[in-house]
């Protein structure tokens, strides 16, 4: 949906908001894209562990029958 052809309804609010509500408008979507476990979010914030170590954890996890690490990270990644 455009509003008068200015963008979308969300482009338009953004574009009338003061630079500290457009700052914690910011922080709380990244809070609900964490919480959402969103995909994209890793990529584009580039915090991703490397391949290998990921790899090694969640092996280490089968292995033991160990999931706190790997459970644990995910917690901290969505902090």
């Amino acid at each position: 949906m455009t509003v008068a052809g200015r963008g979308s309804i969300g482009e338009v609010a953004q574009a009338v908001m003061s630079e500290s509500e457009r700052q914690a408008y910011e922080e709380k979507k990244l809070k609900l894209r964490k919480a959402m476990a969103d995909s994209t979010l890793t990529s584009s914030l580039e915090i991703q562990p490397p391949l290998e170590e990921r790899q090694d954890s969640l092996k280490s996890a089968v292995q033991n029958d160990d999931w706190s690490g790997v459970i644990q990270t995910q917690t901290q990644e969505t902090l």
